[in-house]
């Protein structure tokens, strides 16, 4: 491993939002720490009811994070997980909305090796702070301490990963072969919880989370999601069975 850094850091976790109804507040009590870096793990559990799938509604909430960030001299990190679809663009692979995405200034993937299964890889996805970079490998193992404890450790490749991210989850065996329907099923009971939605803008929604349409509509048949005709304008309408529309 290389040399140790040190650097002040708050973890948002549950425990520290208890309490903070008003973003004035959160942002007060990151200025009292200090702080450097603040990670929000996983920013998913951090949205109270805006739909991570919604673009609009989830940049009225990311935007103001990265103002506030500006304001305080502080890096944010926000850490989600990746859906299930296989293959495609490695941005659209970031659960929910490409929002989470479009409002940062630099994404990156960690995934294992495809070829590797002991190796992972750190890749960059989009980047807005400088030079295109190339993505790194490491792997977690353990090395002994001075008092002779063995600890965790990360170790890193010396030569960086020349493949993208899309090429590396295009290959990946977990990416091909894992169930999308879980991941558009999630995202239908969340669309449709607040009552029937045009079939046209639920499809620019699974566009904008970057799912497949066809999952999508196989995951409307094992739901029962209702289809039902809703005049000219506004089309075909779903809704979910509860909803009680014939």
């Amino acid at each position: 491993m290389g040399g140790r850094h040190d650097y002040s850091g708050a973890i948002i976790r549950r425990g520290l939002l208890d309490g903070l109804t008003k973003f004035s507040q959160l942002e007060g009590r990151i200025s009292a720490l200090p702080s450097d870096l603040v990670v929000i793990d996983p920013v998913s559990s951090y949205l109270g009811k805006v739909d991570s799938h919604r673009n609009a509604e989830l940049r009225a909430v990311l935007e103001p994070i990265g103002e506030m960030s500006s304001r305080l001299g502080v890096a944010t990190l926000a850490v989600t997980h990746l859906n299930k679809s296989g293959g495609g663009n490695a941005n659209n692979r970031f659960i929910g909305s490409i929002a989470f995405v479009a409002a940062a200034r630099a994404a990156f993937i960690v995934c294992r090796d495809p070829g590797d299964k002991e190796r992972r890889l750190f890749l960059p996805t989009k980047n807005n702070l400088g030079p295109d970079s190339m993505g790194i490998g490491f792997r977690i193992g353990q090395f002994e301490t001075p008092f002779g404890i063995l600890a965790p450790a990360v170790f890193f490749d010396a030569l960086p990963v020349k493949m993208s991210a899309d090429e590396v989850l295009n290959n990946s065996e977990d990416s091909t072969s894992a169930p999308a329907r879980d991941e558009a099923e999630e995202f239908l009971r969340d669309t449709l919880a607040d009552g029937p939605m045009p079939a046209k803008t639920i499809k620019t929604e699974v566009r904008d989370a970057g799912l497949s349409w066809r999952t999508v509509r196989r995951a409307k048949d094992t739901l029962g999601v209702t289809v039902r005709k809703s005049g000219v304008e506004s089309g075909w309408v779903w809704s979910l069975p509860e909803d009680g529309h014939p």
